[in-house]
């Protein structure tokens, strides 16, 4: 069963159990079969970490569990920043904003101004407080599209350089130019 499991490419494994009863020692075993018989990358996050996996095959990264905290932040900030609908989102962001009455920013505008040097803020965020594992997209990419590129970073650069476009040559109709779907008009409507 362990090597049917094993033979799959991708995906999470969890093994669970009460203590004493080889879950650790289960694990170390599938990733030290992986590291023998595969060129795969694997990431394992522990707390702390039991056992050391020397390179053979394969390459294993061996992380603690603020680790794993750090990936989900990282997870979560490129997602929203790369998501074709990043920016017809800001607007719905900016009426939170007034709502709750958060200071800095007077006017959707002024939010959409201050968002354009986001992208170097998350950038320096990325490195600093969540460890830089951004820089294993590259790699996910690489391994499970045959592309040599962090397409997250890529649409989340494409974003920054169109809405500074559109806030620079369109301030008057700079909402026309953020919609690539329907969301802009339903903020319009909210806002009625």
């Amino acid at each position: 069963m362990v090597k049917k499991i094993l033979d799959q490419h991708q995906g999470l494994i969890l093994v669970t159990g009460a203590a004493g009863q080889g879950k650790s020692t289960t694990l170390a075993a599938m990733v030290d079969f992986i590291n023998e018989n595969r060129a795969h990358h694997v990431l394992t996050v522990e707390d702390p970490n039991e056992f050391v996996h020397p390179i053979k095959k394969g390459v294993v990264n061996q992380r603690e569990i603020e680790m794993l905290g750090k990936m989900l932040g990282t997870a979560d900030l490129l997602g929203q920043m790369a998501d074709r609908t990043y920016l017809e989102k800001l607007p719905f962001l900016y009426r939170e904003f007034k709502e709750e009455n958060v200071p800095g920013f007077e006017s959707e505008l002024g939010l959409l101004k201050k968002s354009v040097g986001f992208r170097d803020m998350t950038l320096e965020r990325f490195e600093h407080e969540l460890g830089g594992v951004n820089r294993y997209m590259r790699d996910h990419f690489r391994v499970r599209w045959g592309i040599d590129e962090d397409l997250y970073v890529i649409s989340m650069e494409n974003k920054i350089k169109y809405l500074k476009y559109a806030v620079e040559n369109h301030e008057d109709d700079y909402r026309k130019h953020l919609s690539c779907g329907s969301l802009i008009e339903k903020s319009d409507q909210i806002g009625k």
